[in-house]
């Protein structure tokens, strides 16, 4: 509404993407003892980055979830995220709970 911030009209979020963008690398790392690719850490990183909205167009929606998602999935198939966290709910109850709360 008129006289608000949004969130993605305001210069911290340009601020947040580009650290994003910067660290993403180093917190995918920390996620694991499991050693990563150069390209699987690129197409994690990518996946993450793209899952917070567009630094440039400023926007997000269901193609950035879909980022997401995307990006739980590839690390499940490298062995990082296993099926008890899945069918534990640890997956949809925090990880995607968070992630949901943080964009919306």
């Amino acid at each position: 509404s008129h006289g608000r911030v949004r969130r993605f009209g305001d210069a911290t979020f340009r601020q947040f993407c580009q650290w994003l963008v910067e660290t993403a690398p180093e917190l995918i790392s920390n996620l694991t003892n499991t050693i990563l690719s150069i390209q699987e850490k690129y197409e994690l990183a990518t996946y993450l980055v793209s899952s917070f909205g567009d630094q440039q167009r400023l926007d997000y929606g269901t193609g950035h979830e879909t980022a997401q998602i995307i990006f739980l999935l590839c690390l499940y198939k490298l062995g990082i995220l296993l099926d008890r966290d899945i069918d534990s709910g640890a997956v949809a109850l925090t990880v995607l709970k968070a992630y949901f709360v943080c964009c919306r």
